[in-house]
């Protein structure tokens, strides 16, 4: 529970810290110009960022409190390395996207991707550092890098505005590179890895060959949802313009405090459900989770519904006022989400890692042929009900799956097994006796797993 409180408040730091400036921007930029912000430093961002986690962050949740544990040091500094080379890849694509819209005229966004080109390699290094902390037990140095991190962007904004009184893209995604690599560099001297014992000399070789085994499975799960979630801030600018892409991500905004709050409450589930599995609770566990976080994502819904055009008025000084009747169906999203957070923290618990991944899938195939054409159809009203046509779809798929299991979750029985036709890497079904970890460390190593940074 202890390092629990503590990921919530390391995650409610960062989010909080980019939630404010997303604002900020929202407020002081046109809404063309927050658009540009949005594809450059969200939609494409976390299209390369997912493959990243995938590969090397989430992995590094598993074998950096199980198989690697004895070299921290060494293996922190193996997924670095891992980490540049990815990084320098993406910088050469961001450059040769500012290359080309500044040839095109586009100055504002071509300088924006210039700058990204190096902000998105200090974002992914202060990811790599924040679960380390994670991976060593101790969340509150987490919290302090968030510290700072917030400081940073707060005291950025603050400068910026009383220098220049009005804030641009380029300033705003330097800001971010600036605060990540405080953060960075702060949490790594903190952290101050031990080496317990002398690596062998593959020890590098093993580091690749288990992340490269791992991201096989996690990042095409990572791009299935990622595929349907960010889809609609993709496609928005192409058929309703920029001003229609920033009033879409102004208007996530507003549900981005309840995301959060799910995101890292369906994190801490998965052990809960282990261990409720073990005790024959699950059935309890489980209604009164799915109950209690259902119930909270409805309440934001009616006073979304309720208070949205006074919400745009106060965070956006009127600005995207025209779409404040979409805040009833926007506010739908974080229910179904929640939905989906349990069932996916139950089949994670579970070991059923294959299904989840064909539940992604078939949300993606729903999203990229029904939810296409309602967005080419309805722009911005048609961008949040693609997503929601995703989500749902995604739940009803899981929820077979789930109530399978919860029939056989009898009072004081027997726990549920994996699967081995569940497929995934080997380790996620039976993790090896030479890791030092059991079934449930390895695909839980801390209570205090961080969700992923999609602020």
């Amino acid at each position: 529970m202890g390092r629990g409180a503590w990921t919530i408040l390391d995650q409610a730091l960062f989010a909080g810290s980019n939630f404010l400036l997303n604002i900020w921007l929202a407020r002081t930029l046109a809404p063309a110009e927050y658009g540009i912000y949005t594809m450059v430093g969200y939609a494409g961002f976390l299209l390369a960022a997912v493959v990243h986690t995938g590969f090397i962050t989430e992995p590094q949740l598993v074998f950096g409190a199980g198989r690697f544990k004895a070299a921290p040091r060494t293996y922190l500094r193996a997924l670095l390395v891992g980490h540049s080379v990815f990084s320098v890849g993406i910088a050469v694509a961001y450059l040769i996207a500012g290359g080309v819209a500044l040839a095109l005229g586009q100055q504002v966004m071509g300088r924006a991707c210039l700058i990204m080109a190096g902000t998105q390699g200090a974002i992914l290094t202060m990811w790599i550092m924040r679960r380390a902390c994670y991976t060593q037990f101790r969340p509150f140095v987490a919290v302090t890098g968030g510290l700072i991190y917030l400081g940073v962007v707060l005291g950025g904004l603050f400068v910026e505005e009383w220098l220049w009184g009005h804030l641009t893209v380029e300033v705003a995604l330097g800001l971010i590179g600036l605060a990540s690599v405080a953060a960075a560099i702060w949490i790594y001297v903190r952290l101050d890895l031990p080496e317990r014992e002398p690596p062998p000399a593959s020890f590098r070789a093993e580091v690749r060959k288990q992340h490269t085994d791992y991201g096989r499975w996690a990042a095409p799960t990572g791009l299935m949802e990622m595929g349907h979630g960010l889809l609609p801030f993709l496609l928005v600018p192409i058929w309703g313009g920029l001003e229609a892409a920033g009033a879409l991500r102004a208007l996530f905004n507003l549900i981005l405090p309840m995301i959060h709050i799910y995101g890292a409450l369906g994190d801490l589930l998965m052990p809960t459900f282990v261990q409720a599995n073990e005790r024959g609770t699950l059935r309890r566990t489980l209604a009164i989770a799915m109950g209690g976080l259902v119930a909270a994502a409805c309440v934001n819904w009616v006073l979304l519904g309720v208070f949205g055009a006074e919400l745009i008025v106060l965070l956006y000084d009127g600005q995207y006022l025209q779409y404040a009747s979409l805040c009833w169906l926007l506010g739908a999203l974080p229910v179904i989400g929640t939905v989906v957070a349990v069932l996916l923290a139950l089949l994670r618990a579970m070991e059923r890692p294959r299904i989840v991944f064909q539940a992604r899938a078939v949300a993606a195939a729903m999203a990229a042929t029904v939810g296409v054409a309602l967005i080419y159809k309805f722009a911005v009203t048609g961008a949040i009900a693609s997503s929601q046509l995703a989500l749902g779809t995604e739940t009803i798929f899981m929820m077979v799956a789930a109530w399978s299991i919860w029939q056989h979750a009898r009072p004081g029985g027997p726990p549920q097994i994996a699967h081995a036709g569940d497929g995934g890497p080997r380790h996620l079904r039976e993790p090896s006796t030479d890791s030092g970890m059991s079934a449930d460390s390895a695909l839980h190593p801390t209570l205090a797993v961080p969700p992923d940074d999609r602020s």
